[in-house]
């Protein structure tokens, strides 16, 4: 009996080929895209916290976060100033996107395994052994043996440690070269490192796409993943969820091989309203309506027209055989086996269940393809349970805690700027210098001097037309020309200034302090003062690359596996395809 599709727990994975029916692989489905967005703190997800980050990224920011601050008594009428965006994170990201792109893209295959290491051992010796025969045929005292050739000998084992490769290693070479310029590697790997820096995680996606190997960076943003607290490398999780949105054509030509005649025409029915009246014809194509979906803010940036492709991995169990055989010269050889296998009774299979990965399509709500054991699986007689899913990557800063990215770990003194700023600019605002305080009667307005002229001898002159004789107004006890009794003159200080030096005292520290916190320095960014020695800088520099020098670590341990994962999706593609384009991979032709 099929399992019911969109069932809430995870459907059994132990089970035979022949009864993982088409509703099993549907559930299975259904399953793990209902685990996308699972909301885990304050009613936000990880999806939020990374949206956040990427807006702090981009000088984008959130004017409710600051409502405690410009509106603390609710009045909604505002201070004489605003938020402004003053980025100081920014620059301390690109500087280390800028350094991953100017770091040397080299990578050498080896292999490994018994095999292998018998190979490389046959011909240190064959080498070794011609080495010494040459040697041994002179000697004589017309022919001596030279210093030169005895440290030839020396030089076999460098080269057989550094240099030397067989000709399998040459071809991965050469194809990973391939694959390069192909798949624009390294702008995806530049990509990626901008993720774990900016998300806290870096997703790649390697595998076989319409007969082709592929690589492709993966938005964290729409990407969803078994979070144990033991995983830290994606691929090692039970599962993964990816979603996507993409028009028709965009789905059909990614999924051609997957699909037939008939899912297409139900993804056309579905997604492609038919013209009232029942008419398909060429002419009327001005009456298609599409159809409208709601997303939420988040998805905006969307097309309309675009439908929502979720790509799921997971792993299942399989039956396999280890099958014992001797081969013609005596040795023991061991094959696996599928469970379909027909074994005869003289042979010694042994029978196990180890992990398989599985992936699949949902397009829409209902529509199903693909759903089926990845191609390029890597069962090895050593480790046969060493499965790994097609999306690679790492998850940074999680260990025993919930992951937090280094933009994240900023946020709070990035906040702290732009607060520290929006007050600069109240007490710029209100800084009005040193004012005078006058007995506005004591202008001398008889002698045709106005309050607006006064004003302008003030300022533009710097007199100060005054009379305390005055009579023009109507002053009890000024009568008869009796002067005023004391100068009505004094001065106040308006000024802001210290409240603005401190303002600009707190901002250069928080710049100090983000910069100890990223660990990239105002000397690593290149601003030296005149006074600090050269030995001092070039300490500081060495310093703070120490401190960032994790995040390169797990990004190039993402590069390794991601070259590895392609090399065996290559491999699982190409294997008697007969593509004509291998002709031109390696440099033999």
């Amino acid at each position: 009996m099929e399992n019911k599709v969109g069932t809430s727990t995870i459907p059994l994975q132990k089970l035979p080929l022949k009864d993982k029916t088409d509703g099993w692989k549907k559930s299975n489905v259904d399953y793990f895209i209902s685990k996308y967005d699972v909301k885990y703190t304050e009613g936000k997800t990880k999806k939020d916290e990374i949206k956040i980050s990427y807006n702090i990224y981009n000088s984008v920011f959130d004017e409710n976060d600051f409502k405690y601050v410009t509106d603390p008594f609710k009045v909604k009428d505002g201070f004489p100033a605003t938020i402004q965006n003053f980025n100081i994170i920014k620059p301390k990201i690109d500087l280390l996107l800028g350094e991953e792109s100017k770091r040397p893209y080299n990578f050498r295959v080896i292999q490994t395994g018994e095999t292998a290491t018998t190979k490389l051992q046959e011909k240190y010796k064959q080498l070794l052994i011609q080495k010494i025969l040459e040697i041994a045929s002179k000697g004589g005292p017309e022919d001596p043996v030279t210093d030169e050739e005895l440290k030839e000998v020396e030089s076999i084992q460098k080269y057989m440690e550094f240099d030397y490769s067989d000709i399998a290693e040459q071809t991965a070479y050469h194809t990973l070269e391939y694959l390069k310029e192909k798949e624009e590697i390294q702008d995806k790997f530049v990509q990626g490192f901008k993720d774990g820096l900016i998300a806290g995680i870096e997703v790649h996606y390697v595998g076989v796409v319409n007969g082709e190997p592929v690589q492709e960076r993966i938005n964290p943003y729409y990407f969803s993943y078994d979070s144990s607290p033991n995983v830290r490398y994606i691929e090692d999780g039970s599962y993964a969820v990816r979603r996507m949105r993409m028009s028709i054509p965009a789905i059909y030509d990614r999924l051609y091989e997957s699909m037939d005649e008939k899912d297409l025409n139900e993804l056309l029915e579905k997604y492609e309203n038919s013209v009232k009246g029942g008419s398909n014809s060429p002419n009327s194509f001005n009456k298609i309506v599409w159809k409208s979906f709601d997303f939420g803010n988040e998805d905006q940036e969307f097309d309309s027209e675009s439908i929502d492709v979720w790509h799921v991995s997971w792993k299942s169990f399989v039956k396999i055989g280890f099958l014992t055989y001797f081969d013609e010269e005596g040795e023991e050889q061991v094959e696996v086996v599928s469970e379909e296998y027909d074994a005869s009774e003289d042979e010694n299979i042994t029978w196990d269940w180890v992990t398989e990965v599985w992936e699949g399509y949902r397009i829409g709500d209902d529509i199903y393809v693909g759903i089926a054991p990845i191609p390029n699986q890597r069962i090895s007689v050593d480790n046969p349970n060493a499965q790994k899913l097609p999306y690679i990557g790492a998850i940074y800063n999680n260990t025993n805690t919930k992951s937090k990215s280094l933009v994240e770990i900023m946020k709070p003194l990035q906040y702290m700027y732009l607060i520290i700023w929006y007050r600069l600019e109240i007490a710029l605002a209100r800084d009005k210098g040193r004012i005078i305080n006058m007995d506005i009667t004591q202008i001398p307005k008889s002698m045709g001097v106005t309050t607006d002229k006064w004003l302008h001898y003030l300022s533009a002159i710097g007199v100060n037309f005054f009379n305390p004789y005055e009579t023009s107004y109507d002053i009890p006890g000024r009568e008869g020309g009796k002067p005023a009794s004391v100068s009505q003159f004094s001065a106040a200080d308006l000024s802001m200034s210290n409240t603005i030096a401190d303002h600009v005292n707190l901002m250069n520290k928080i710049e100090e302090m983000i910069g100890e916190l990223s660990g990239v320095s105002r000397q690593r960014q290149g601003q030296v003062t005149s006074s600090e020695l050269v030995g001092n800088v070039e300490r500081a520099v060495i310093q703070s690359s120490h401190i960032t020098e994790i995040h390169f670590w797990i990004h190039n341990r993402v590069k390794q596996k991601v070259l590895e994962a392609l090399l065996e999706a290559a491999k699982s593609a190409w294997q008697e395809s007969g593509k004509q384009k291998l002709h031109y991979i390696t440099d033999d032709m």
